[in-house]
């Protein structure tokens, strides 16, 4: 491995900390919510992802892990769908909770 492949394995590696402790100050900021068993396990399960992945970053050549993955992003495209089909979006939307919600989906 020459210099160059391990300084960048070395930037992915603090960027998925990086990520996995932004992901875990969101979760923990759930606290206040009025539904924080809905939203901790939206920030909870990428924080846990980019750890694990920052760990042993060869899981991320599993089966289990890209399905893993698949899942996560189906529920969130899921999750942005429908606010959108059911509150609708408009110039405003950003500005309402309801409009920034699905958007933390978007990790």
């Amino acid at each position: 491995m020459d210099h160059c492949q391990a300084s960048v394995k070395g930037a992915n590696r603090t960027l998925l900390i990086a990520g996995g402790l932004f992901f875990a100050l969101a979760a923990a900021a759930q606290f206040n919510d009025p539904d924080p068993a809905l939203w901790m396990p939206v920030y909870g399960v990428p924080c846990i992802l980019t750890c694990v992945a920052s760990v042993t970053p060869a899981v991320t050549e599993n089966i289990l892990w890209m399905s893993l993955i698949g899942l996560d992003m189906m529920g969130t495209l899921f999750f942005l769908t429908y606010t959108i089909w059911s509150h609708g979006i408009d110039k405003s939307s950003l500005h309402d909770e309801i409009g920034r919600y699905p958007m933390s989906f978007l990790h």
